[in-house]
């Protein structure tokens, strides 16, 4: 039985535990980050994804991580998934995240994004501020037809959601991601919600419009009868009399309703004042059609009650009187009578200024009902707080860390062809690139991951034996070990068939007698071979037999 085949059968045994060890998939690295140091504490692993692990802070709702590659300027590797709390803590809470495969021997930027929830009266705050910025965009808010289409409803969306970007400004607050105001939710996933508050908002909005325009017509009616009243010669000659009158009944309607008087001595100006409700108590500090605060109806409401009241009392004051005047010129009765009919210019002043009195009302009812709207949009608001932490990496080592990555041990078993001699040994194997052997060849696989030099040296003699095991007597050998302590060289290069597997190919340098018997000298000489070796760290841990083998004496 050949050498081959006697030690064939072992080498196969031995080596397939191996495989199935080499097979299993290692252990996902983590990798610390120092928060206060902006740093990590460790070189980061290559080719292979891996945890970042640390504290965040109190109330953090969320982790978010983007790479840039600083070896490009581009951005690197994504993270696929952020961190979530499952529930948000008052204390330092631990996380893991896990990042993608990154390139050996680089430079990253890694900007964490921190999302914390922000306190009650945080929130509350923001959206007191909100408010008045809300109503600035939907006073400006011009419909066609009353309606609010879905391009109007998302154009109206956008510039609530920039206003609140601005308010927020260069703060450390966020409006939080996938809300109404959040510009990257897209607008049809709150179409509904977004379109009910703000039409809360629109209806009584469009109603305030009505108003105003009922305001203008109103204002300008209530002109004429009051030019009328002022205008009428016979009222003047009546309330002479009445002024003149020594009876006591009227000296008493006179003292009651006295402010009736003053609305036949208007002059022009403050005619116009009566009508548009800017006189005669408080001066509105803005015109009718620029009320937007309930604030801004309370001098007009007060103007109109006052107009309201002057006019009732004229009316009682002429009433009271009149049968008290037995003096009083027929003509001038009959035309003061005409004044206080139905149809009069009295009565007809009383009903324009009455209709503006309820339009004053419905004003601030509509404003009342906007103020309240308004207040709920911006309780949709959801903002929170945001720090952003930036920490640089690096997959470059230092030297006795890298060397790890370039050279890699192995031992296995080298098949010698033309001296039909196997031999066990260990060897050396230099990679062009760094390899990470963690990392699984079926996801990263490349033939610079694979290739690598190799250098090694025979456990056993190769020099010739008898049958049984004797050594051949110097003098009738003709090949010898080339190293001292019986160890030759193998020189060649090997390819990774699995992550710890190697098939290898080279040349077994040893020394060798010249075939010529004539010539006695001895010289350097090379025999091609093939092994098949397994990385040193998964030999050295395989127990029992490939140990014994590999410690073994020269072959049999």
């Amino acid at each position: 039985m050949s050498k081959l085949t006697r030690v064939a059968p072992a080498v196969a045994c031995l080596l397939w535990p191996a495989v199935i060890q080499a097979a299993d998939p290692p252990a996902v690295k983590e990798v610390a980050i120092d928060l206060a140091a902006h740093s990590f504490v460790q070189v980061l692993p290559f080719d292979v994804p891996f945890f970042i692990t640390g504290q965040a802070p109190p109330r953090t709702r969320q982790i978010r991580v983007t790479i840039v590659d600083l070896k490009t300027g581009g951005a690197g590797p994504a993270v696929q998934f952020p961190w979530d709390a499952e529930q948000v803590s008052e204390t330092q809470t631990p996380f893991r995240i896990l990042m993608p495969r990154l390139d050996a021997e680089r430079f990253y930027r890694f900007k964490f994004d921190f999302r914390r929830t922000l306190l009650k009266e945080e929130v509350d705050q923001i959206r007191t501020l909100a408010t008045p910025r809300f109503e600035e965009v939907m006073r400006r808010l011009e419909l066609q037809d009353g309606e609010l289409s879905a391009a109007d409803s998302a154009a109206l969306r956008q510039r609530l959601s920039s206003t609140l970007e601005e308010m927020i400004g260069p703060s450390r607050q966020v409006i939080v991601e996938g809300t109404l105001f959040d510009p990257k939710t897209p607008h049809p996933d709150v179409l509904n919600q977004f379109n009910v508050a703000s039409r809360e908002v629109i209806a009584p909005q469009e109603d305030r419009a009505e108003v105003v325009d009922g305001y203008t017509a109103r204002q300008a009616a209530v002109r004429v009868p009051l030019d009328a009243i002022r205008a009428d010669a016979a009222l003047d000659r009546v309330i002479a009399g009445i002024e003149a009158s020594t009876d006591q009944s009227i000296i008493t309607a006179l003292g009651q309703w006295r402010s009736g008087i003053d609305l036949a001595s208007l002059n022009d100006s403050q005619a116009a004042g009566r009508a548009t409700g800017t006189q005669p108590v408080i001066p509105p500090p803005v015109p009718f059609a620029s009320i937007w605060t309930v604030n801004d109806v309370t001098p007009f409401d007060r103007n109109y009650r006052r107009t309201l009241a002057d006019l009732d009392a004229l009316r009682q004051l002429l009433e009271a009187s009149l049968p008290l005047l037995p003096s009083l010129a027929a003509a001038d009765r009959a035309a003061v009578q005409a004044l206080l009919a139905a149809n009069g210019s009295l009565r007809a002043a009383r009903n324009h200024v009455d209709a503006l009195t309820n339009l004053t009302a419905r004003l601030r009812a509509d404003l009342d009902e906007r103020t309240t709207a308004l207040a709920n949009l911006s309780r949709l608001v959801d903002v929170e707080a945001q720090r952003v932490v930036v920490v640089e990496g690096t997959t470059v080592a230092d030297f006795r860390t890298a060397q790890n990555w370039y050279i890699s041990m192995d031992a296995g078993f080298a098949y010698a062809f033309r001296i039909a001699t196997m031999t066990p040994y260990v060897g050396a194997n230099i990679y062009f690139r760094p390899v990470n052997k963690d990392a699984p060849l079926s996801l990263v696989d490349s033939f610079g991951r694979r290739f690598a030099l190799t250098f090694g040296i025979t456990l056993n003699s190769i020099e010739e034996t008898t049958d049984a095991g004797v050594a051949v007597p110097a003098a009738n050998k003709n090949r010898f070990d080339l190293l001292t302590n019986g160890r030759a060289l193998l020189l060649g290069a090997g390819f990774r068939v699995t992550p710890s597997l190697r098939l290898c190919g080279g040349a077994l340098v040893l020394k060798e007698r010249d075939p010529n018997p004539l010539i006695s000298r001895i010289s350097v000489a090379t025999v091609p071979y093939v092994s098949l070796s397994l990385d040193f760290d998964v030999a050295s841990a395989l127990t029992g037999g490939l140990g014994a083998l590999f410690g073994g004496s020269e072959n049999k």
